[in-house]
């Protein structure tokens, strides 16, 4: 309990000092919250008149008076996006007790929930499988302390609560193999139509765990529990396409889910899996182990516990070679998390994002203490060295976490330049160049909100004078112009803007007066 509540004590200080938003957690937000649209391209009157941002905008993320535990409003949203609903659900529960609040502890408060359950679960299994105590501790240690975790919570996503079912279904599997069989079935078809009714990938992880367990009652030769147990798992699956046929669109793509036509385009197409591998472990090292220095460390306390283990054991004998830990588990497990990562980089296509695997990070270290503990009772090393190096790297990470803050989604750079960007728009008129694009208005939709006057274009060819005749611009005006390249829709706003100018007979010459997401911001007088 010490343990958890110290990397409770970690993990909000982490999210006090997260300062800005990734554009899926704004979509977050306004999928589960928004009465006006599903997004911001399809709301009406945003585009060609002068706003105030705080009040155009402002009830987007929020649920306001009158709109509390809509959840058929969020099950409509979400239809046209990329993911099916149940997080949403959640989090829109949330928002629902703090009617028109819109900040980033309704969804942290949901991830740091989802993160506690996690571990408890996470340490009922350890106790469960190793026999000595301090074994028992290691994987909700590492994982607790790790940046993966720290993501997992910081991102206001279905991640989180992802993780909590992933888990979740390990231990039913645990039960599973010691205790009752028929209720445990249920609880897996429980806990297969939630996780795939919060992330379509949680089959993926499903039906190799569900593989695994039907080649062990195979071999059991238990063909009447193997029968019902594929039956659960598959009606889990089922029901979720029969409660949310818009399942099948989802998954298959469209012209608005980006997600979906990876998955299509990609399902029989295996060139580049290799490459998208390695950017999964690149990922995973880039936050676990930053320039590789925490890495080494780590390696070091290993060695010398190995090294110390080495010098000991001629004069305290060998250990015995079994403890009572059940390894029946590792080998299956290490098969799930490998087929699992290897199938979701292969569907991801260009999405190869490590945020698609966090669910299984529990499991990884899991089945990484499992193997330690597994290689000491072959090598008959000495049984308490071994798990105190391995306790001392987890509070290592922990050190590491809280000093280097290395977190995906902290965003304190992007907090700072949205500042700026604020503080220089202040008393000038604002021209959002949005090209009919989601992205813009989505990803600077805290910055928005805080301008006192704008205008919304669906397009970059208009007439500086012509939107700007009635306006102060005394102190010149402001064009936020949609410059993104990674989407494949980006170009040269310089070039845009100078053709602006050009045609104007007010303005004269332009500068570019900062960045934010997605956008350059131009000062033009």
């Amino acid at each position: 309990m010490a343990m958890l509540l110290l990397q409770v004590a970690l993990l909000a200080f982490l999210c006090v000092r997260k300062a800005g938003y990734h554009i899926d957690e704004i979509y977050s937000y306004v999928l589960s919250n928004s009465y006006r649209a599903d997004r911001f391209s399809n709301a009406e009157g945003l585009k060609g008149r002068w706003l105030d941002g705080g009040e155009a905008l402002g009830d987007f993320a929020s649920v306001q008076p009158g709109e509390r535990f809509a959840y058929g409003r969020t099950y409509a949203n979400n239809v046209s996006d990329a993911h099916p609903p149940l997080y949403y659900y959640v989090l829109h529960t949330v928002c629902s007790f703090f009617p028109g609040v819109f900040n980033k502890w309704l969804g942290l408060s949901v991830n740091l929930v989802s993160f506690v359950l996690t571990q408890l679960l996470l340490f009922w299994a350890s106790c469960a499988v190793f026999k000595r105590d301090l074994w028992k501790l290691l994987p909700a240690a590492l994982y607790g302390f790790s940046p993966v975790a720290a993501d997992t919570v910081l991102f206001i996503r279905m991640y989180a609560l992802l993780t909590l079912l992933t888990v979740a279904l390990f231990c039913v599997h645990v039960k599973l193999l010691r205790g009752r069989f028929w209720p445990n079935c249920l609880l897996c078809f429980l806990l297969v139509f939630l996780g795939t009714y919060t992330h379509f990938f949680f089959a993926v992880a499903a039906f190799y765990l569900a593989a695994a367990f039907c080649v062990y009652l195979l071999g059991q030769k238990r063909f009447k529990q193997l029968a019902v147990y594929a039956f659960a798992m598959l009606a889990g699956v089922a029901l979720v396409f029969a409660v949310y046929p818009a399942a099948f669109t989802q998954i298959t793509g469209s012209s608005t889910n980006n997600v979906g036509n990876e998955v299509s385009s990609n399902i029989l197409r295996l060139n580049g899996l290799p490459d998208r591998l390695w950017s999964y472990w690149l990922q995973f090292m880039g936050r676990m182990a930053p320039e590789w220095s925490w890495l080494t460390a780590s390696l070091a306390v290993l060695g010398l516990a190995a090294a110390l283990s080495a010098a000991v054991r001629k004069k305290i004998g060998p250990a015995q070679t079994t403890d009572g830990t059940d390894h029946q588990f590792l080998f299956p497990l290490i098969a799930v998390l490998l087929l699992t990562a290897v199938t979701s980089a292969h569907l991801a296509g260009r999405f190869v994002f490590i945020r698609y695997v966090f669910d299984l990070m529990p499991l990884v270290f899991f089945a990484f203490i499992l193997l330690c503990d597994f290689l000491c009772q072959k090598c008959r090393a000495v049984k308490k060295l071994p798990a105190i190096g391995l306790m001392i790297v987890s509070l290592l990470l922990g050190v590491q976490t809280a000093v280097t803050q290395n977190c995906g989604y902290l965003f304190t750079q992007q907090a700072q330049s949205m500042e700026a960007a604020e503080a220089f728009i202040e008393g000038k008129p604002l021209i959002v160049a949005d090209k009919n694009s989601n992205r813009l208005i989505t990803a600077n939709y805290t910055l928005l909100t805080e301008v006192k006057r704008m205008y919304i274009t669906d397009t970059d060819a208009f007439s500086l004078d012509g939107l700007l005749g009635g306006e102060d611009t005394s102190h010149g005006a402001v064009l936020l112009v949609l410059t993104d390249t990674y989407w494949g829709d980006g170009y040269n706003g310089d070039e845009t803007v100078e053709k602006l100018v050009d045609a104007s007979s007010r303005f004269t010459r332009f500068d570019i007066a900062g960045w934010t997401p997605y956008a350059t911001l131009y000062w033009v007088r």
